[in-house]
């Protein structure tokens, strides 16, 4: 007997409990279907107290910060490429993307992507800053709960042919421009 599976969205939680009690062992196709809610499986991502070893100071706060706490600042890695954004229309493509998708988990404030600097002057710290954070893409949430559910969401999913990865960034830097 052929197997699948099948996600329903609501947006009340009640709505969903007897979405699960009406369908569940209702019967379809030779068999009955098993009906539970998908929050249920949600576990939290895996914790430890002591951040890896790194080489930078600024690396090791960022990681300390996006793996033991989460914070309203997400930061999707792997998403861009240039060629994605090179043009105003293709930055607007993936902003409209980007937004849609991190509303679908909460209040979104601010997103940013960062682009190569256009100024020969690539010794300046934005200039480098960018340069390292390119292909990065930073959403700002109005609650760390909402971020963190859009993390869950997010982590590992496909865009353009990447797997992305997610992690949070201390709200103080990014707001200064900080982008790390």
């Amino acid at each position: 007997m052929p197997r699948g599976c099948g996600f329903f969205e609501y947006t009340a939680s009640e709505s969903a409990d007897l979405a699960c009690l009406g369908l569940q062992n209702h019967p379809a196709g030779g068999g009955k279907f098993f009906a539970i809610r998908a929050d249920h499986l949600v576990a939290a991502p895996p914790f430890t107290l002591l951040p890896p070893l790194s080489s930078s100071p600024a690396t090791a706060a960022t990681v300390s910060v996006s793996q033991l706490s989460p914070t309203p600042v997400l930061c999707l890695a792997n998403m861009v490429s240039p060629r994605d954004i090179d043009s105003p229309e293709g930055y607007a493509d993936v902003m409209e993307d980007v937004r849609s998708e991190c509303l679908r988990h909460g209040a979104v404030i601010s997103v940013h992507i960062p682009q190569p600097s256009t100024s020969t002057s690539s010794a300046s710290s934005t200039a480098l800053s960018t340069a390292k954070n390119f292909g990065k893409i930073f959403v700002e949430f109005a609650t760390a709960q909402q971020a963190r559910a859009a993390s869950l969401a997010l982590d590992g999913r496909k865009y353009n042919g990447r797997t992305v990865s997610t992690s949070f960034c201390d709200p103080v830097r990014y707001a200064a421009g900080e982008f790390s």
